[in-house]
């Protein structure tokens, strides 16, 4: 054996030996607490993706003291928060074959689809970084105290669970200074404040997500409540907000349609691990 040949041999050796130790370290998935919490809890079944958004809804108003008001909503309040709970987590959320991709992952996209992802941006509480949210006049922010998709109690059976969850809604940029996301994701005028809109935020070839983010470049201020929004009742369900500065040149904006999709065309929707 020449010396080149056994050099190879031992660099292969030391290759796979190195990818076995990583996924060897890697966290087993045995069984997710969550479900089993909820398993005994099953008087409710969920039977389409309506269903579920609304269950959802009475969810998250319980956990304000309040109740939905609609009849499917006041059909729910004879169940407890648990059973809603467990009806939540047996749901389906996708149906047929699974095809999420992560565009990290992906060496190949189409052009068109690149430039959305760059013009998508997380909505991000601004308690994920530092220095503090009071704190004025910074330059760079640092992300801190990153959680999993597994540690926001989603199961480690699901897919992407080990990706970081900070996000709590998507925004697509379609000006220099105007971003367009949902409604319900800012009419907390409040929580809105306290909100960042971040670009880049996703994860490199070695599978981390950047931890310092620019003020001006990557990373955005509202500069109020929403300047256009959806009626309540419609069910839109759309925003648009105005940043405090301008997107510098080159981030491309969202590539909007124009009117309905042709039946049957194929869609994409681009969006981020909730919080």
């Amino acid at each position: 054996m020449t010396t080149f040949r056994r050099n190879v041999l031992v660099l292969s050796i030391v290759l796979v030996a190195a990818v076995a130790g990583y996924c060897w370290k890697q966290p087993r998935c045995k069984h997710c607490p969550l479900k089993e919490a909820y398993e005994k809890e099953a008087p409710y079944t969920i039977g389409t993706l309506r269903q579920l958004e609304l269950v959802q809804t009475e969810i998250l108003l319980r956990q304000k003291g309040k109740h939905g008001t609609s009849p499917f909503a006041r059909s729910l309040r004879r169940y407890s928060d648990d059973a809603l709970m467990a009806a939540a987590i047996r749901a389906r959320a996708i149906y047929g074959r699974d095809n999420r991709v992560d565009p990290s992952d992906r060496w190949f996209l189409r052009a068109a689809i690149r430039r959305n992802v760059s013009a998508t941006a997380a909505i991000i509480d601004c308690t994920h970084f530092e220095p503090p949210c009071e704190a004025m006049n910074v330059a760079v922010y640092r992300f801190h105290n990153p959680k999993t998709v597994e540690q926001n109690q989603i199961c480690c059976e699901e897919r992407f669970h080990e990706q970081i969850s900070a996000a709590r809604c998507t925004a697509f940029l379609i000006s220099s200074t105007e971003v367009v996301t949902a409604r319900h994701c800012v009419d907390d005028v409040a929580q809105l404040a306290r909100s960042y809109f971040v670009f880049d935020f996703k994860k490199s070839i070695f599978g981390r997500v950047p931890m310092e983010y620019t003020y001006g470049r990557n990373l955005f201020k509202p500069a109020g409540g929403p300047i256009l929004q959806s009626c309540p009742d419609d069910k839109l369900d759309w925003a648009i907000v105005k940043l405090d500065r301008s997107v510098p040149a080159g981030r491309p904006f969202v590539t909007l349609g124009n009117g309905a999709p042709p039946f049957r065309a194929p869609l994409y929707a681009i969006g981020y691990p909730l919080a």
